[in-house]
């Protein structure tokens, strides 16, 4: 006999020919919870959470391997408001890297590299966050952002090349100038212009 808890409590899930998987349990949870906008967020078995729970190994596993499952639920808000967060973190953090490198540069330090790599790494995260967050929107009917962000991708890309290059020259005058006044000034227009008061 397996224990299956929503939240916390006892489901009385049936399953008449006692084949069902996890995909199925997760499946038909899903179906009754997506009118509320809330999906199965963690899965727990046997006192373990699972990682990767959604790849097709674990989720062709019978319910009936287990003693006790249990599903975590979260709302599609409540990721949405953890992903602009975590978008608004990023665009923070990648505008401080940037005055601190531009302040570098300028007093003529050219070992800034590593930040350089940070700022691309941090840019590349900004891009792929808020991709995802506009896929799950849409699959809500949730509009995420107050304007669609997919614009500003392209002239983030440019001017990451045009920094490759002039880092690759060694022109720090052009890195300084491209950091500041092209780079920085994109991101703080894009932070103007897609964000909202949050309310979904």
């Amino acid at each position: 006999m397996t224990d299956i808890y929503l939240d916390g409590t006892l489901l009385d899930y049936e399953d008449v020919d006692r084949d069902s998987t996890i995909g199925d349990l997760v499946q038909a949870v899903e179906k009754e919870l997506k009118p509320m906008r809330s999906f199965v967020f963690e899965l727990w078995v046997d006192g373990e959470k699972i990682e990767g729970w959604r790849d097709r190994e674990i989720m062709d596993n019978s319910i009936y391997k287990y003693r006790e499952i249990r599903l975590v639920t979260t709302t599609v808000d409540t990721i949405a408001m953890e992903g602009l967060n975590i978008v608004q973190e990023y665009i923070n953090l990648i505008k401080r890297k940037i005055s601190g490198v531009v302040k570098e540069l300028r007093s003529g330090n050219i070992d800034v590299e590593k930040d350089i790599s940070t700022i691309f790494e941090g840019l590349n995260e900004i891009v792929k966050t808020m991709n995802s967050l506009i896929e799950g929107g849409t699959r809500y009917g949730i509009k995420i952002f107050k304007e669609n962000p997919a614009p500003y991708y392209a002239p983030i890309l440019e001017y990451m090349e045009k920094l490759r290059n002039a880092f690759s020259c060694g022109d720090t005058v052009l890195m300084a100038d491209l950091l500041e006044y092209e780079l920085l000034a994109h991101l703080e227009s894009m932070e103007r212009r897609i964000f909202h008061s949050r309310e979904f």
